[in-house]
């Protein structure tokens, strides 16, 4: 065996683990930072919104109708995210185990 094939090997087990580890990490992530829904707010006629800029006088443009100030993001599913975290987790430690052997 040459030196090249040993090095390749050496370095796609290496991206295996990375790609396992961030597949783990990354649904992990995803699972303590779920977005939590925002109470109802009361809106006191009269009162503006401290969260909205001043609205500019006119019609807006489509490029104003289409901007939001905050993404709207839907929840993970925990199955899948746990599935994924799983899938991560033996990925990483197939490639880790194979790197020490």
């Amino acid at each position: 065996m040459f030196f090249g094939e040993a090095f390749y090997e050496e370095v796609m087990v290496e991206l295996v683990v990375a790609v396992g580890a961030a597949l783990f990490l990354g649904n992990l992530m995803a699972l303590f930072r779920q977005r939590k829904d925002e109470p109802a707010r009361v809106v006191v006629p009269g009162q503006r919104n401290p969260r909205q800029a001043a609205a500019p006088k006119g019609r807006p443009t489509p490029s104003q109708k289409s901007r939001k100030t905050q993404p709207d993001y839907e929840r993970a599913p925990i199955m899948r995210t746990v599935l994924y975290m799983t899938i991560g987790l033996f990925v990483m430690v197939w490639g880790l185990a194979t790197l020490l052997t």
